[in-house]
């Protein structure tokens, strides 16, 4: 059955069931109206006969106060009550019902009254116009009440049948009450029930679905998984809980379809974000990567390269310690140039055959030093493992990048890319630092001696002079020529001549100071040019190199040369020249002096602004040292 239907017939039960009841009610309403209007006449009579006598006994006790003291005051309340029954009587007898014989009873129960009003009116005069004694009025009062009993009597005698058919009209009319309130109280319990009865129908049949419906679409509205409602089928709201199971099963579909999909996205994220990162982190190799290929190459020496490496590599493979070698110029030892990240591992320099990955050629890796063979340049109990990779480029090995493990917690995070490229890019630029510097070298250096040449000569004059214009640098300069080099080669040739060229170059690298400069100025003669010096230093130097060169012992094929020695030119800034070219041309002319004044002599050169001769320095006394090595006061790099 529907839920229409049902209420249909639920309404229709109770309407009729009110019907009867308020249709019962009213005819018990209309039949008590109906009995208290047949005996309304009567009960109005008997009220009526009830007033005359409360208004007869008001004035009897008025008049009998009277006589008991006959004043104004006492015949002023006679006065009062007696216009108050004479009221009374008029109405009772004014009195006209439909019930023809209440009626003239009514004006007989005024006679009465009125006959009794003026037999005590009489009294009341008669007390006015006698005053009569005590014992008279007692016996007046007696005679009274003897007359009121009658006249009461009278008047109880007509209304004394009245008075038993109002009693019976009462109790009818008590007993109806009693019923209309039973039928009252059974209607209200029956309402009562009736409404229990739709409140636990609606309940069970309505607000019980529409509650489970309600509870399901508050889970559904709070994105909770949906779950089906038990309702009976049958009914509108079966039909409702049946669609919503549907639109359940549906949801529980789309949710598993969703979370599916979320968990796909999900991972999808997790892929693309750690792919981003990987990308994030390649670009950063990448980066770090071009800039160390970009900034290499531009090193001029190798510690500036060093420091290139110290500062990069730290930065491509975090808390990875490692240390970077090249080889020496006999490349039978590689020296550390560069470490990062305190290795602990590392030697300061070892033999190529130390190391498995120089032997092989390729890169050596080991991952635990207890489980594999290790190179006898690394220390075996500070790491837990390491990396050797040669660095070549160009088909040539010019050193060794060295990475090491000494952590357990800290994993390898390394990329076999980045350090490939990387290794590659410092081979690379390695060879191309030792290439310039060898270029470099070639172009400064006299290839014989392995002195500076006169192209290396002209740039530090010219960097010389702009510190003299700068800071007044005093500057000094020996020049200096083997005597008889001529006769020497055409005695021993030319080869013994180079010999001789070197030893004398190996010479005055011993007897000057590192921030000297010496060169080859041309054939067999020589310039060392002392930053700082003073004069008295330059020729000490000279003096030095003169005796030096005149005991040196030079052996060529297996026979001693005959003994050398060498003519010098001193000259110096500001004594004698005020720049690097007058100071070349007066140590130049200084030379020339001691040559034509017998050689194997010092001259200097002519004080500025007057040049009247040379002066042969070894007439002087000879110099003080200024410092216990041979130093000058003075640095190159002066004030």
């Amino acid at each position: 059955m529907s839920i229409r239907r049902r209420i249909w017939l639920f309404e229709g039960a109770v309407l009729t069931v009110l019907a009867l009841f308020f249709g019962a009610l009213f005819w018990a309403f209309l039949s008590y109206q109906q009995l208290i209007d047949e005996n309304r006449d009567a009960i109005g009579l008997m009220i009526e006969s009830q007033q005359v006598m409360l208004a007869l006994k008001d004035t009897e006790t008025a008049r009998t106060v009277f006589f008991e003291k006959p004043d104004s005051r006492s015949l002023s309340a006679y006065d009062d009550a007696r216009g108050n029954l004479l009221d009374t009587i008029a109405h009772i007898e004014a009195y006209a019902p439909g019930d023809r014989d209440n009626s003239e009873e009514g004006k007989t129960i005024g006679m009465i009254a009125a006959g009794r009003l003026a037999r005590m009116d009489k009294d009341v005069e008669f007390t006015k116009a006698h005053r009569p004694s005590r014992q008279m009025a007692e016996i007046a009062t007696k005679m009274h009440a003897i007359d009121r009993l009658q006249t009461e009597t009278a008047i109880g005698a007509l209304v004394a049948n009245h008075q038993i058919h109002t009693d019976q009209i009462w109790t009818l009319l008590d007993r109806a009450g009693h019923w209309v309130l039973n039928f009252i109280v059974l209607g209200g319990a029956f309402i009562i029930l009736t409404s229990l009865i739709a409140i636990v129908v609606s309940m069970r049949y309505v607000m019980r679905p529409i509650l489970a419906l309600a509870t399901g679409l508050d889970t559904i509205s709070q994105n909770e998984s949906p779950k089906e409602i038990a309702v009976p089928e049958g009914d509108e709201l079966g039909l409702v809980a049946g669609a919503f199971n549907r639109l359940t099963g549906h949801l529980r579909d789309a949710e598993a379809r969703r979370e599916a999909t979320e968990e796909k996205l999900t991972r999808a994220n997790k892929e693309l974000v750690a792919r981003n990162a990987e990308v994030i982190a390649r670009t950063r190799s990448i980066d770090l990567l071009g800039r160390v290929a970009y900034r290499l190459p531009g090193c001029s020496n190798i510690k500036e390269f060093s420091s290139l490496v110290e500062s990069f590599v730290p930065q491509l493979f975090p808390n990875i310690p490692g240390a970077l070698y090249v080889f020496s110029d006999s490349r039978t030892v590689l020296t550390e140039v560069a470490q990062w990240g305190e290795p602990k591992g590392d030697t300061a320099e070892f033999s190529p055959e130390n190391c498995w990955g120089l032997r092989r050629g390729q890169a050596h890796e080991i991952d635990n030093v207890a489980a594999d063979v290790v190179c006898d340049h690394v220390r075996r109990d500070a790491v837990l493992g390491y990396r050797c990779l040669p660095l070549v480029a160009q088909s040539e090995t010019v050193g060794l990048l060295y990475l090491e493990r000494t952590n357990e917690s800290v994993p390898w995070a390394i990329e076999a890319q980045d350090l490939r490229v990387l290794s590659e890019t410092i081979a690379l630029a390695l060879v191309n630092l030792r290439l310039r510097e060898s270029l470099r070298e070639q172009s400064i250096r006299d290839p014989l001696t392995g002195l500076f040449n006169r192209r290396f000569l002209q740039e530090a004059l010219e960097l010389l002079q702009a510190r003299v214009d700068r800071t007044d640098l005093s500057i000094g300069a020996i020049m200096i020529d083997i005597d008889h080099f001529k006769d020497f080669n055409d005695e021993y040739g030319h080869d013994a001549g180079d010999v001789v060229l070197k030893n004398l170059s190996d010479l005055m690298r011993r007897h000057v100071r590192a921030s000297d400069i010496i060169c080859r100025f041309g054939g067999e003669e020589f310039l060392v040019v002392m930053p700082g010096a003073t004069l008295a230093r330059a020729a000490e130097c000279a003096e030095d190199l003169r005796k030096s060169a005149a005991e040196m012992q030079i052996i060529h094929n297996g026979i001693t040369l005959k003994q050398i020695t060498i003519s010098l030119g001193v000259a110096l800034i500001p004594d004698h020249a005020s720049d690097v070219k007058d100071l070349l041309d007066a140590a130049d002319q200084a030379l020339y002096v001691a040559k034509n004044g017998g050689r194997n002599r010092i001259e200097t050169g002519v004080p500025v602004p007057n040049r009247p001769h040379a002066t042969n320095l070894l007439e002087m006394p000879a110099p003080e040292a200024e410092t216990t090595d041979g130093a000058a006061s003075t640095s190159l790099f002066g004030r």
